[in-house]
């Protein structure tokens, strides 16, 4: 038995030194961004909307947040906005009540742990072995998008663990705790805008309607409790709009870097086309929808086709790329290039994160093209394709 377990394990550890070698640039980068996260990142326009909401004042409002922004050394002349909707603040007033720097340490190293959790989750989730999951820690260390939510101090880790929690207990049959996670996923909820909607239909098919019922009600007692201790806070929610809609990022974005900012209709082009891929995505699946066969393509279509959304927001497609791993596509010299070279092009300082973020639409093609890779091997081997249905409807 030891001598029939040697060659394998001499093939695990050439895998693993080959991925680990392809993907040191990637490594380097995530290194740089843990060791030096920026003192003044995204986190610190939730910090300052949670010590506003705190104090009855809009933490919506631009003037508002720059004064409390500034006063923490921020060096810009504009503030960082903080856009979430009014169910997120009592989150984020928990950490207004700490001191800013306190509190941006506690977040990291929060953070860094729901990243450890959700690999190692959707490892198992997806079936992969106990003793294999280190391949998952690997393609999320690889991830630059995940890297760089964490040096700017995104919530988005918290929205990964959600949505991890949210397919584990689909799973074992717990639907009221399923329905809790919901709160998470809709903490940016045009990032997850398609898988929102397919809960919805499939809970509807399938009668899980505790699980919607559930997650309304968890987001409507911490929208209930935002008003409780800011009671103009639905008022000062209108303030957000204009903030974001100016914002050029994600595929419409681009649009109208092209055709002209005027065009606001163009940001929400790419909604229309993922709503109308959605549509046909789940009239051809619905009858035999299976959350781990047809989640990962969806999560990143929905997330490619927000109307607001930046390259770091693709954290939530990290289930896609773990599930390509467990199916064997990262063994594929191709595979393994395409990611560095995707993740390169995305990160180059010449183009700017509007621009970075159309680019990550690519992530699309690129499981796509893992997928069939990831197909070939196994239909070489003998075993069952990897998800074809679901692939075939993306194609």
């Amino acid at each position: 038995m030891q001598t029939a377990n040697a060659p394998a394990g001499k093939k695990r550890i050439a895998v693993l030194i080959s991925v680990l070698f392809f993907c040191l640039p990637l490594i380097g980068e995530l290194i740089k961004l843990l060791t030096r996260p920026s003192p003044f990142g995204d986190f610190i326009g939730y910090w300052a909307a949670g010590r506003l909401f705190l104090t009855h004042r809009d933490p919506y409002s631009v003037t508002n947040l720059i004064a409390v922004e500034h006063a923490q050394g921020w060096p810009q002349a504009q503030p960082l906005v903080m856009l979430c909707p009014p169910w997120v603040l009592p989150i984020l007033g928990a950490f207004g009540l700490l001191p800013y720097q306190l509190a941006r340490e506690v977040w990291l190293a929060i953070s860094l742990l729901l990243d450890v959790v959700s690999a190692l989750g959707l490892w198992c989730y997806f079936g992969g072995r106990w003793q294999s999951s280190w391949i998952a820690l690997a393609v999320f260390v690889t991830f630059v998008p995940l890297g760089t939510a964490e040096y700017l101090g995104q919530f988005t880790p918290l929205m990964l663990a959600s949505l991890t929690f949210f397919l584990l207990f689909v799973r074992s049959q717990r639907w009221t705790l399923a329905g809790v996670t919901m709160l998470g996923l809709c903490m940016k909820p045009q990032l997850l805008w398609l898988v929102l909607l397919a809960i919805l239909l499939w809970a509807v098919r399938d009668r899980k309607l505790r699980v919607v019922g559930t997650g309304v009600l968890t987001v409507t007692f911490f929208g209930c409790l935002a008003l409780f201790i800011n009671p103009q806070i639905s008022h000062y929610f209108r303030d957000a709009y204009g903030p974001a809609i100016d914002t050029l990022c994600g595929a419409g974005g681009a649009l109208r870097a092209i055709f002209g900012m005027e065009h606001r209709w163009l940001q929400f082009v790419p909604s229309v086309a993922g709503g109308a891929w959605f549509a046909c995505y789940w009239i051809r699946n619905r009858e035999s929808w299976d959350w781990p066969t047809h989640l990962p393509l969806l999560l990143i279509v929905s997330v490619a086709s927000s109307p607001y959304c930046w390259f770091h927001d693709f954290i939530l497609a990290l289930p896609a790329f773990v599930l390509l791993a467990l199916r064997g596509s990262w063994r594929s010299a191709p595979v393994l290039a395409a990611w560095l070279t995707l993740q390169v092009l995305i990160g180059m300082p010449q183009i700017n994160k509007a621009e970075a973020a159309a680019l990550s639409a690519f992530w699309i093609v690129f499981f796509l093209l893992g997928s069939l890779e990831g197909n070939r091997k196994h239909v070489s081997a003998g075993e069952t394709q990897l998800f074809p249905e679901s692939l075939a409807a993306g194609l």
